[in-house]
């Protein structure tokens, strides 16, 4: 059920989206069918007919969808630059080789994440 206190969601293109709930007293939607319900509400994403099998459909990302991934893409080069443009290409590599080795050594000490 939703939370009481929270009626809306923060919409990944820093506006307002209005919680798109399941209906009253039901299990909320499970998360990708929730993300995939918002994204449409958005106009980030279209839903089409599929001919071949008409209990399914097509998403499709709309041209908003797309130049938000351009946007998100960019946005996300723009912080590695700040983070890791000082660092020469040696410099690179050696941090990448370290935060291999950090990753594989967290493997190892942390237990698997529940897949249910």
């Amino acid at each position: 059920m939703p939370r009481a206190s929270s009626t809306r969601l923060r919409a990944p293109l820093g506006g307002p989206a209005p919680f798109l709930p399941a209906t009253p007293g039901a299990q909320p939607p499970c998360q990708p069918l929730r993300l995939i319900r918002e994204r449409l509400y958005l106009g980030l994403l279209s839903r089409q007919d599929n001919p071949q099998d008409r209990r399914s459909h097509h998403l499709l990302p709309t041209a908003a969808g797309v130049a938000a991934v351009v946007r998100f893409a960019q946005a996300e080069a723009d912080v590695a630059r700040l983070l890791f443009g000082h660092l020469n290409a040696a410099e690179l590599g050696g941090l990448t080789t370290q935060l291999g080795t950090l990753r594989e050594r967290l493997d190892q000490l942390l237990p698997e994440p529940d897949a249910s």
